[in-house]
């Protein structure tokens, strides 16, 4: 029978809406609690607008995995559909339950209802576009009529090679959450050292620093050249906070200058990854080394 495939991802995945809605793609929104109150990620409120909340809490937010529950819902909704096979990629299982939670959903279903419903769950080992750009990918080879099982292999594969750098302006986010290693080594954020970071396979690492404001920009470049794979024929997406729009300019011109990669876009890091980087934050997200 004709495959009817249904893609699947959560909030951290940072696609941008106009994405989403183009390809018919399914986000599972992440409950963001702060001050008593709680919101749910891509639904409730722009990235810009939780920015601000961030700066202005005293008590940084907490995140909450998605539920079984609501993956066994999203697969039942899916299945009653007509849908032959179910996609989802996660948020790194390193910082979140989620890729659990989607596995016993997943075991749950079959139980239901046996396998007459093909349903793969990759764990991205990764944030934000680093992940959702995959996703894209996915929903593009849907469109050309590609198989499920190309599809599937595809993603695996460009999970393996994407990465990131990322700036931050502050190390309190990534520490308060435990994301990070060896920050507490880390010492300069008062001598204007800014810490140049690298997101791969689930691991986020310091890399490097730059020293002052005006030196990030080169700092990042400089580092990516140890990183980076074939830019010539990549899109490089830049995702940013509450950075200067001079200094996100200043990062796409020396990309462009240095890598002549096919695009880049810029992309609004979302509320789940601002959590934990902060409102103040840069990242460059590309294809390194296959792991």
């Amino acid at each position: 029978r004709m495959e009817k495939i249904h893609l699947m991802a959560d909030s951290p995945c940072d696609l941008p809406p106009k994405y989403v809605e183009k390809h018919g793609i399914e986000i599972l929104g992440v409950d963001i609690s702060y001050e008593g109150g709680t919101l749910t990620e891509f639904y409730d409120i722009s990235p810009e607008k939780y920015w601000d909340i961030l700066e202005s809490v005293d008590a940084i937010p907490t995140t909450a995995q998605i539920t079984p529950v609501r993956y066994m819902q999203s697969f039942e909704r899916a299945r009653d559909g007509g849908c032959t096979h179910v996609l989802v990629i996660t948020i790194s299982s390193t910082a979140s339950g989620t890729y659990n939670s989607g596995m016993v959903a997943k075991q749950l279903f079959y139980d239901e209802y046996g396998d007459g419903m093909r349903i793969e769950i990759i764990d991205s080992r990764a944030y934000s576009m680093i992940y959702g750009r995959t996703l894209l990918a996915a929903a593009e080879m849907r469109e050309q009529g590609k198989s499920f099982e190309e599809i599937y292999e595809a993603c695996i594969d460009e999970c393996n090679r994407s990465e990131a750098l990322f700036l931050v302006y502050s190390l309190k986010y990534l520490k308060k959450s435990g994301r990070i290693n060896g920050a507490a080594a880390f010492v300069g954020e008062a001598l204007g050292l800014r810490p140049i970071l690298r997101c791969c396979d689930g691991e986020i690492n310091i890399v490097s620093k730059a020293r002052g404001d005006k030196n990030v920009a080169p700092g990042m470049v400089r580092e990516l050249e140890k990183y980076i794979r074939q830019p010539e024929g990549q899109k490089l997406y830049i995702a940013y906070t509450k950075v200067p729009h001079e200094e996100v300019d200043r990062v796409e011109k020396l990309l462009r200058e240095n890598f002549s990669p096919a695009s880049i876009e810029r992309i609004p890091l979302g509320p789940s990854v601002s959590t934990n980087t902060g409102p103040h934050a840069l990242a460059v997200i590309y294809f390194g080394e296959k792991r």
